[in-house]
């Protein structure tokens, strides 16, 4: 699966990264099998959930962006453009461990959150009053059978 931001203000993102600030998007994504039959009235059961993370910051010495991916990857880009188009969107991504069953039926859950400033511990708790970033609503998809999809 993959998945995008498109609502987000890349103006507050290079206003933070060139105040010296880190920024952070959680790609986040819950798995449920749909239960059917007599016990539905439970809900559908959580199965997994994964939260891949990029953060990235400005090397002011090189005049490039550094993204990190939650996996350990780092990448440098000298074109604000191309930075920005890596940051917004996870790639191709599988969740972690997930075999689909033959005959169940799954339902995925994604939602993005964008910090436009990631401050570190114990000054994070400023976020608890005062949000910084935006925050998408839940949106659900039916998993293809063969376990691809994109999140919508």
């Amino acid at each position: 699966m993959s998945a995008r931001l498109q609502s987000a203000s890349a103006v507050e993102v290079f206003r933070s990264l060139d105040d010296g600030l880190e920024v952070e998007i959680i790609f986040q994504f819950r798995l449920y099998e749909r239960i059917q039959g007599v016990f539905s009235f439970l809900g559908d059961r959580l199965v997994l959930e994964s939260r891949p993370t990029y953060r990235a910051k400005k090397d002011f010495f090189e005049d490039v962006y550094i993204l990190t991916t939650s996996g350990g990857t780092r990448r440098a880009y000298g074109e604000p453009e191309d930075f920005l188009h890596d940051f917004f969107r996870l790639g191709w991504f599988r969740l972690p461990g997930f075999v689909p069953e033959p005959r169940k039926s799954y339902t995925v859950r994604a939602r993005i959150s964008l910090s436009h400033a990631r401050l570190a511990s114990p000054l994070n708790l400023i976020y608890v009053f005062f949000p910084v970033g935006v925050t998408t609503e839940w949106k659900d998809t039916l998993l293809e059978q063969d376990g691809h999809h994109e999140a919508p």
